[in-house]
């Protein structure tokens, strides 16, 4: 890293015992994948975060299918209706995470007929072929069922790619879309808890292009375990 020629964000300030600091930037064109801190002389900071946009990552072929709702592709949360114990965005991150902190829960309700929502914004629209919710760590609380609608650009007319699939706990549930919805090219998608639960991923597998094919060590339908605990390795 020595020989790494560093680009100054923010310059030296001084910080306060026991505070929160912000600090806001001027806009920039760069794209960093790391950021270097330093502390004069020494003490001890509790936490650093870094606000910004995602340089979207998509596939160069564009026939390539790939999470049209992952994080890195520049998917973000558009609406929501509750985070109680997580927040939706959790859901677009890779891997299967290590608790129930990491993917979205909502409170329990009693009202009849509840539900929870929340909109996903594609990075770009894409063909959807394949869809993934995964439960993991949710051993007691994933919701009932779980009914997700796509929305082409500038329409609000729901194409429902996944109605009311049934949900077990702390497990991958695979969804083939119908051939005929995925001629259509989506730009957001609706994810609809019914009641409402926890919900640790959502993958919404397509291509920007038609015909999708899928890449070699492609993840779609591939059931992964957890690393993190030896029990949690025994629910299949």
């Amino acid at each position: 890293w020595a020989a790494v020629e560093w680009a100054p964000i923010l310059t030296k300030v001084a910080l306060n015992p026991s505070s929160r600091h912000g600090f806001k930037l001027d806009q920039s064109t760069q794209h960093y994948t790391h950021i270097r801190f330093c502390m004069y002389p020494d003490g001890g900071v509790a936490r650093i975060r870094a606000y910004g946009t995602v340089h979207q990552v998509h596939p160069k072929n564009k026939h390539e299918i790939y999470d049209l709702a992952s994080a890195g592709a520049g998917s973000v949360i558009t609406d929501l209706s509750d985070a109680h114990y997580g927040h939706p965005s959790n859901m677009l991150l890779p891997g299967r995470g290590h608790d129930m902190s990491d993917g979205w829960e909502t409170k329990r309700s009693r009202q009849p007929d509840h539900v929870d929502y929340c909109n996903i914004k594609l990075g770009q629209p894409g063909h959807v072929t394949d869809i993934e919710v995964d439960t993991a760590h949710y051993m007691g609380n994933p919701p009932k069922a779980v009914t997700i609608a796509g929305f082409e650009t500038g329409s609000d007319e729901p194409i429902v790619l996944l109605d009311q699939a049934p949900m077990t706990p702390h497990r991958q549930h695979f969804f083939k879309v119908a051939s005929d919805l995925t001629g259509k090219r989506i730009a957001q998608v609706k994810v609809t808890m019914i009641p409402d639960g926890g919900i640790k991923r959502v993958r919404i597998w397509g291509a920007a292009q038609l015909p999708a094919v899928k890449p070699e060590g492609s993840l779609v339908g591939v059931r992964q375990e957890l690393h993190d605990e030896y029990t949690w390795n025994q629910a299949k």
